[in-house]
């Protein structure tokens, strides 16, 4: 029996039956297909943009990425524990760290500009040719691959002169190990991004879970180099095993992104799409260079350090390790799941929809991020001795590298939620705003980094490296509020005001019980489960704090959280004001 519409009451005219998914798949015959396909209700309404694609719940969707790339980064921190515990803070280390700056460097600028330029014409593409976007997806791949593969060979090529810009005040034995390094982890680079092409393209059909699947290939190579290969090879096992492992993801994602459509091994530069990507990219690609590119200079700093028999390289990266896993754990998935819908708010020319949910994003960010950060700042020294302190890594490193955590993890929270303010420019095009706010960080650090590192040592690079991206945070945030307004309402104020005073009583909760931790030379399953216990507190007061500061329940807090229900501007439940 037919179901009746809503017009089937008295008086009423009979509206068409509405045929659920369970009616279309029982249905056979063309007359019921005919039926479904040009039913008036399934047409978009004149004036009213289509949908290609089902709509996507933020929420939902970070948490499933949050998952993916914990297990990514669990394995990725693997492969660091297991490294400390080899080569330590000398010189492979240093070594290790200063000639894969160069690839990092490279993955970072592709993944901040070439999936951001990418993203968004594949969306509207699509929407506007249907399958014909594949052409413009094939194109790209291919100028992608062939292009990174020459910049590998000429890096390969003129290795001795670029190892000497990296790092003049190497000693011989560490610039000649840095080159053979760099020499063999540059191979990478081809694979790493024609992989972010093709995830650009998965996430612009909303499928996000293979991609962060198929991240676990990068860690998975290292770990199997490292234990294979070590005793044969030394450190150069870490670099066969990092392009092994990005060989191996650019693989698994040709399988599954030409499953949906037919490859074309052309270039299809008279495509319309493949000339807006290729406008979008020098820019986007110049903008996350700068950003990134205090990492590159950082190098060259830390290697003119007095004392050759430390390790000054080795503990700014082996401090910034946690700080990192927390801020990319958050904050990359937020960006993925956010940045698809700013690519369509943009596309749709929606302003207004684009201001809400750049600024919910923002929230949400730093509502999620500022317990685990808090947790890492009073308890550095413990989280740098669980995880790396075993085999050539000793306390002394360990002290060094907790230093380093404190004095970056203020900063790198600003940092991740200027991040996602970022991409709401790149969703609209407009990338000078970003390559400005890059200058002026990265002007900030090229400028004091010579006198910071002779007054302060490392920790005067490490205080200065979160000094300069604060301030291309600060600059893009207040670029946005002059772009596109602030939030309705005072919402996203009040909002940071409590999750502020909420951060405070957590850390001096934490302050005070610090010392609850065992100390070094105790078991150390009793060590993580005594730290964890405390991370499980602190996130339990300040989610307690923010529920009285709100005057809601907290079980209203996480149901908020876990079906979206954020307001317009950006605040959560309790914080909804009127707007003048």
């Amino acid at each position: 029996m037919a179901r009746a519409g809503r017009g089937d009451r008295e008086g009423e005219t009979p509206s068409p039956p509405r045929w659920s998914r369970c009616d279309r798949l029982r249905a056979t015959g063309p007359s019921h297909v005919q039926a479904v396909t040009k039913s008036p209700e399934s047409a978009p309404l004149e004036g009213q943009p289509s949908r290609i694609l089902p709509p996507m719940s933020l929420a939902r969707s970070t948490a499933r990425i949050t998952l993916l790339n914990l297990c990514g980064y669990l394995v990725s921190l693997s492969v660091h524990i297991l490294f400390a515990g080899m080569f330590g803070a000398r010189l492979s280390a240093d070594a290790w760290f200063s000639a894969v700056a160069v690839p990092n460097f490279l993955t970072f600028a592709l993944f901040a500009s070439l999936g951001k330029a990418c993203l968004p014409v594949f969306v509207s593409v699509r929407k506007e040719r249907g399958a014909e976007w594949f052409a413009v997806l094939s194109g790209i791949a291919n100028l992608t691959f062939i292009g990174l593969g020459v910049l590998a060979v000429l890096v390969t090529i003129y290795s001795e002169p670029l190892t000497r810009l990296l790092v003049p005040d190497f000693d011989p034995a560490r610039l000649a190990l840095t080159r053979t390094l760099l020499e063999i982890a540059i191979w990478a680079i081809p694979a790493a991004g024609a992989s972010l092409v093709l995830a650009a393209a998965l996430q612009g059909l909303r499928k996000f879970a293979l991609p962060a699947t198929a991240t676990l290939a990068q860690p998975i190579g290292l770990i199997t180099g490292l234990l294979l290969f070590r005793e044969s090879m030394g450190v150069a096992s870490m670099a066969f095993g990092l392009v092994a492992g990005c060989w191996a993801q650019l693989l698994i994602l040709l399988v599954a992104t030409f499953r949906t459509g037919r490859y074309r091994p052309r270039f299809h530069l008279g495509d319309e799409g493949v000339r807006r990507i290729l406008t979008l990219l020098p820019p986007l690609f110049f903008a996350a260079a700068l950003v990134t590119a205090y990492l590159i200079i950082e190098k060259r700093f830390a290697s003119g350090i007095a004392d050759p028999a430390v390790g000054p390289v080795s503990w700014l990266d082996y401090g910034r390790r946690p700080a990192n896993l927390l801020i990319m754990l958050f904050g990359t998935s937020l960006i993925i799941t956010s940045y698809t819908s700013f690519a369509e708010s943009a596309a749709r020319k929606d302003l207004v929809e684009l201001r809400s949910r750049t600024w919910r994003a923002a929230v949400i960010l730093f509502l999620v991020i500022l317990p685990g950060a808090i947790l890492l700042f009073v308890f550095a020294g413990d989280a740098i001795s669980l995880v790396f302190e075993r085999g050539r890594f000793g306390p002394r490193d360990t002290e060094h590298a907790a230093a380093v955590l404190r004095l970056l993890l203020p900063f790198l929270v600003l940092a991740a939620a200027g991040r996602v303010l970022n991409h709401a420019f790149l969703a609209l095009r407009k990338v000078k705003v970003p390559v400005l706010a890059a200058m002026a960080g990265l002007l900030v650090y090229a400028t004091l980094g010579i006198p910071m590192r002779n007054a302060f040592g490392y920790r005067g690079l490490a205080l200065l490296a979160g000094i300069g991206i604060s301030v291309t945070a600060i600059f893009t945030g207040t670029a946005l509020l002059l772009l596109l307004g602030r939030p309705r309402g005072e919402g996203i104020l009040k909002s940071l005001l409590q999750m502020a005073l909420a951060g405070a009583v957590t850390a001096t909760i934490l302050w005070f019980a610090r010392d609850l931790i065992p100390p070094r030379g105790n078991p150390f399953l009793l060590r993580a489960a005594i730290l964890g216990a405390l991370g499980a507190v602190s996130l339990a007061v300040y989610l307690g704090v923010l529920a009285v500061c709100r005057n809601i329940h907290l079980a209203q807090v996480i149901r908020a959280l876990a079906k979206r229900n954020v307001s317009d501007d950006g605040a959560l439940p309790g914080d909804r004001t009127s707007s003048p």
